[in-house]
């Protein structure tokens, strides 16, 4: 599907979504999936309480790397999502024949085979009837069709919400 450049009209009303418009949808925002991972971790998620606490050790020491700390670290759903996604690639990452060998804490925590990694990615999603649409894992050009379908469908439902209320 090719997409046509946009051009607006004067007047047109333009409507541009951010991360947040997912809130009044029901969907939580990033600071509350987190929040409620956590607490799934603490109960139902017990068994995935070591590999999560790895993965977001990971990340804040990755970023103190580099020099920022504590709440100037970018922690959030899509980062903790994205990284147990690399990890779940294992030997097929473009990187695996470049890295000497695994932390040997996460092979603990990630069980045989990475086990732990898949379970937990794929258990995330379903948290509390999130409908939550994972990315990260898919192709380039996929994400490519997804972004333009959603924008053809997208600019298709403010046109006829315009017609409906700017008579």
């Amino acid at each position: 599907m090719s997409m046509l450049p946009t051009t607006f009209k004067k007047d047109e009303v333009l409507v541009l979504l951010g991360a947040g418009a997912s809130v009044d949808a029901g969907i939580p925002h990033s600071a509350m999936m987190i929040q409620a991972i956590e607490e799934a971790l603490a109960h139902e998620w017990r068994e995935y309480s070591d590999l999560y606490n790895f993965v977001r050790s990971a990340i804040f020491y990755a970023d103190g790397l580099h020099g920022t700390f504590g709440n100037d670290v970018l922690y959030n759903i899509e980062r903790l999502v994205v990284s147990l996604d690399e990890l779940a690639r294992r030997e097929e990452h473009p990187i695996y024949p470049f890295v000497g060998a695994w932390n040997p804490r996460l092979t603990q925590v990630a069980g045989p085979e990475f086990r732990l990694v898949t379970e937990f990615k794929t258990k995330i999603p379903c948290l509390s009837g999130w409908a939550i649409i994972l990315l990260s894992g898919v192709g380039r050009k996929a994400r490519q069709d997804v972004g333009q379908q959603f924008a053809v469908w997208i600019h298709a439902e403010v046109r006829s919400l315009a017609h409906q209320y700017l008579r």
